[in-house]
């Protein structure tokens, strides 16, 4: 993301909870800007907002306790030494996957509040790079997965098309060799 610069802007409101106290609720929204003429200034090129979100609930001696959610925005290779880098953002329930051009790729459902940022390393040593999640009850890792492309998808329809063709053009073929004629006689 060398040509860009990621800027986040964290919201947070105090929302009025079901039992009468505040709860501070904090939003993550993404913005890109690209550097100027000459490096000077800067270009509006998107902005995302996301479905990230945590709250960090003080205990009521006022002191932050274990319950300490650690929100993640990093750069994210999808394979191992890749330039290419898509944008990591993750909150208290979910993680996002967002492209360098601002479209959300993927979003993941998190089992448990992170207490560490999220790690990014290639884990089942398949080339693309996995996410480790870190939670009070337990370390998760999310492992990408190969998709089949779309040129796979096309091909084979191709070949379908190419032998629907074949059998099209021999059975159109041998219709017009076989068909009995009339017999001129009668019977």
């Amino acid at each position: 993301m060398s040509s860009a610069w990621i800027v986040s802007n964290i919201t947070c409101n105090f929302i009025d909870t079901d039992i009468g106290g505040l709860k501070k609720k904090c939003f993550l929204q993404i913005t890109s800007y690209s550097p100027g003429l000459h490096g000077h200034d800067a270009i509006w090129q998107w902005q995302q907002s996301t479905g990230v979100t945590w709250s960090n609930l003080p205990s009521p001696s006022g002191m932050m306790e274990g319950g300490l959610v650690v929100p993640t925005l990093k750069p994210l290779p999808l394979r191992l030494h890749d330039n290419q880098e898509m944008i990591l953002a993750a909150g208290e329930q979910e993680a996002v996957i967002m492209s360098p051009g601002g479209s959300i790729l993927a979003t993941i459902e998190l089992p448990g509040p992170p207490t560490h940022v999220l790690i990014c390393e290639d884990f089942s040593n398949d080339g693309l790079t996995d996410l480790i999640l870190v939670t009070s009850n337990g370390v998760y890792g999310f492992v990408q997965t190969r998709q089949p492309g779309a040129l796979f998808f096309s091909m084979l329809v191709g070949c379908l098309i190419v032998v629907m063709g074949v059998i099209f053009v021999t059975q159109h073929l041998n219709s017009t060799k076989g068909k009995p004629r009339p017999s001129s006689v009668p019977r």
